[in-house]
């Protein structure tokens, strides 16, 4: 299991100044902790709540992620 907290200061992380590996590392981590909330399956407000802002922080990481893979040459996004 793992600690299915919110990441503090959630809407104060800024992707564009994360490294490759901090946004790979903190990508994967989201995606577990949302996954796992899910399983979870609580319908309380603060638990929606805390899905979406990850879910908006995964968005926003995905997007850098894919901007930063266009910029490589050679390299299509993931």
């Amino acid at each position: 299991m793992t600690d299915n907290k919110l990441p503090e200061n959630i809407e104060n992380i800024d992707p564009s100044s994360m490294s490759t590996i901090e946004l790979r590392k903190t990508h994967e981590k989201l995606w577990e902790i949302i996954e796992e909330k899910e399983l979870i399956n609580e319908d309380s407000i603060s638990e929606k709540k805390s899905i979406g802002k990850m879910r908006n922080l995964m968005k926003k990481i995905i997007k850098e992620r894919v901007d930063r893979q266009r910029e490589e040459v050679g390299r299509s996004p993931e």
